[in-house]
């Protein structure tokens, strides 16, 4: 884009006032030239123009350099930015992972102590260990510490007689009468 030239125009300075010589209206110097004819009326010339140079306007590089270094920053932020997103978008992905398979194991060790403390697994335990069933309980009412039935000593039963081995059959040298030939 090429700078116009700009055009002055001189306007006529004053330079004295109007005055009166001899009844005649003399008018102002001016910085036009004049011709001196005393037969003419005073000729004024038209206004002189001259080119006018342009204003030195700031260069435009450093203007755009600053403009192209913010917008490549702001670009750059918002890739980090993205970036930290989808990083963070991972790990959530891998913790809730981890989570379900922490909450599978939380349920599946709840799963065995329930079934550790239900009650055909504590008596089977119990008779491993040597206990004895009472054969009468007794309970004590907890209201006001009356205890209820009348407590009798628990015998171990004698254990059950070993098996004792089964003979063995013995295969016999005899012939057996049915395969005689006839």
């Amino acid at each position: 884009m090429s700078a116009l030239p700009f055009i002055e125009v001189t306007v006529p300075e004053v330079t004295a006032p109007d005055a009166a010589v001899d009844g005649e209206l003399i008018a102002p110097a001016t910085t036009a030239s004049v011709s001196a004819s005393p037969a003419s009326t005073p000729v004024s010339r038209p206004p002189t123009l001259r080119v006018v140079r342009p204003r030195n306007a700031p260069p435009r590089a450093p203007f755009v350099l600053v403009v192209s270094a913010l917008l490549a920053a702001g670009l750059v932020g918002v890739l980090v930015i993205n970036t930290k997103l989808a990083q963070g978008s991972f790990t959530v992905d891998q913790l809730q992972r981890q989570q379900s398979t922490y909450a599978d194991q939380v349920q599946a060790l709840s799963r065995s102590v329930a079934d550790q403390g239900a009650p055909q697994a504590l008596a089977g335990r119990a008779v491993a260990l040597g206990m004895v069933a009472a054969p009468n309980p007794v309970f004590k009412r907890s209201a006001d510490g009356a205890v209820l039935g009348a407590a009798t000593k628990a015998w171990r039963p004698a254990p059950p007689p070993a098996p004792k081995p089964s003979p063995t059959p013995q295969a016999s040298a005899s012939i057996s009468p049915s395969a005689s030939p006839s």
